[in-house]
């Protein structure tokens, strides 16, 4: 799952570099970041990979697959309307993108300050059962 992760990752920084649009490429940089976030945090507690199957199998593939759309219509000189409001739609899709990775992230975390939460609340009542408080 890692080194598949780290493959997509190189896999958007390579179409990234490709995007002439310095706006673009931000709002994928900052998808990146997010996305390394995540797979860190699989790092420190591999049991998240499975709650995040969804984003490892779905919404990372197909987002990689509309960075690399977006970039290959881009290169392409055929101005017309039609492929200036598909590559607007793309645009506006990266900042979804972002907030849903952003959220996917901060469940993984919810889910870590819950799983602390019940180790305290474990600790303190065997203090208390055994009168060390």
């Amino acid at each position: 799952t890692m080194k598949d992760g780290g493959e997509k990752v190189k896999a958007l920084i390579d179409c990234s570099k490709d995007i002439k649009d310095p706006k673009v490429r931000s709002k994928i940089a900052r998808i990146i970041e997010v996305i390394k976030s995540i797979f860190a945090n699989f790092e420190k507690d591999p049991k998240d990979i499975k709650q995040a199957k969804q984003f490892l199998s779905y919404y990372l593939d197909t987002s990689i697959t509309i960075v690399r759309k977006y970039r290959d219509l881009s290169l392409q000189n055929v101005q017309s309307p039609e492929i200036a409001s598909t590559l607007a739609k793309a645009e506006l899709m990266l900042d979804s993108i972002e907030k849903a990775f952003e959220k996917q992230h901060a469940r993984l975390l919810r889910d870590d300050a819950m799983d602390l939460d019940i180790e305290i609340q474990t600790l303190e009542r065997t203090f208390n059962a055994e009168d060390l408080k």
